[in-house]
This record gives C-alpha cells, sequence and structure tokens, in this order.
C-alpha cells in the first residue's frame, strides 16, 4: 500500500503544471524497473528533456523581445536580429532529442546528470525559477513603464534582474550539462551566455547607481 502512494505521488510530481501557460510540460518518465533506476536513463526521461529545453526556448524568445528594453539598447537590437538563428538551433536540438533516441544519448546524459531522478530535480527547479521570470517580464512589458515613477520602474526592472539571475543558473546546469552529440546546442548556448552577459551589464548599472 505504501509503494502504491509513493508511485501515486511520483506520477502527480511527474505530470505537473511544468510552468506557467502551460509552458514545457513534464511529459512522462520512465520506470524504474528493466533498464531505468535513479540514474539510469530511460526513453521516457527524453520527452522530460524535450519540454526543459522548448521551456528554455520560450522563456529565452520572451526575454529577448522584452520591451521596453532593459538592456542597453544596441545589444537588444543585436539579440532580436539573431535570434531566428538561435531559436533555429534550439529547434534542431529539440527535434534531435525527440528522434534520435540511441543508447550513445542515452549514455551521456546518465554521465551529464540529465537522467532519472536528477533530471526530475532539475526540471523542478527549472519550470519553478522560469515562472518566476517569465511573469516578471510580462508584468513589465504589461505596464505603461515611461509613465511609471522612476522608483517604480527601478523597482519592476530589479525584480526582472533577480529573476533573470536564478533562472540562468538553471538553465545553465541544463544547456552546460547537454552532450555535444546533439546539433544545436552550442549556438543556443552562446547566445544565451551573451545574453546573460548583457543583463549582467543592467545589474553592475544598478549596483553603481546605489553606490
Amino acid at each position: 500500500m505504501a509503494d502504491d502512494r509513493r508511485g501515486l505521488e511520483r506520477e502527480k510530481t511527474a505530470t505537473g503544471r511544468g510552468g506557467r501557460h502551460g509552458r514545457g510540460g513534464r511529459g512522462t518518465r520512465g520506470t524504474r524497473g528493466g533498464q531505468g533506476g535513479h540514474d539510469n536513463p530511460t526513453h521516457g526521461d527524453l520527452p522530460l528533456l524535450t519540454n526543459m529545453l522548448e521551456r528554455i526556448r520560450q522563456s529565452i524568445d520572451l526575454v529577448v523581445h522584452i520591451q521596453p528594453a532593459v538592456v542597453p539598447r544596441v545589444l537588444h537590437l543585436e539579440f532580436i536580429r539573431n535570434w531566428h538563428e538561435a531559436d533555429h538551433n534550439f529547434q534542431l536540438a529539440i527535434v534531435y532529442v525527440q528522434t534520435k533516441r540511441n543508447r550513445t544519448l542515452l549514455r551521456q546524459l546518465r554521465q551529464a546528470g540529465l537522467a532519472g531522478e536528477m533530471l526530475l530535480l532539475k526540471q523542478t527547479s527549472l519550470n519553478y525559477h522560469l515562472d518566476r521570470l517569465d511573469e516578471a517580464v510580462e508584468k513589465y512589458s504589461g505596464q505603461p513603464i515611461l509613465t511609471l515613477p522612476i522608483s517604480d520602474r527601478v523597482s519592476l526592472m530589479e525584480r526582472i534582474v533577480k529573476y533573470f539571475k536564478s533562472g540562468s543558473k538553471t538553465m545553465n546546469s541544463v544547456l552546460g550539462s547537454l552532450p555535444k552529440i546533439i546539433p544545436g546546442v552550442e549556438v543556443a548556448k552562446e547566445f544565451k551566455e551573451h545574453l546573460e552577459a548583457a543583463w549582467d551589464i543592467v545589474e553592475t548599472t544598478q549596483d553603481d547607481r546605489e553606490l
């Protein structure tokens, strides 16, 4: 009976809301018997990884197209101009994970900590932080920013920067662990790194203003 309850709780966890507005649903988990286990990847882990990549793609898309721009305008325009290529590479990675279910990929995912219980932990953390980032970006974009008092504007920006920073750590944990065998990963990761560097400038500027 206790095993049944634990199995039911695991099913609830694995099929949770997976992000705001239906982003990056949890997908399905592999079984623990046979080829599965705490650290061994199963074919059921691949839908989870696919959903995580899609969630990252959608959150980055939201950040890139935030209006009014948060990062310096010259960088903001470059990110928008190059997003098509980055987005294409995200799609390449997603399709590969969806279709190339070979043992080499499964083994490399296990070695990278993207399998079993560790994968579920990373997905839960990813969704938690990106939920807050997306909410902050949408709230910022939905406000008449230029008509708000300076203090309110700064408060909104600080909130976004805070959630982008924590969200970036979880995105880096996933993107940085993906095997190079997956096409598109390197370009997507480098785009994300430059986006993060641009947001670091915003944080530094805020810190300088407080001195």
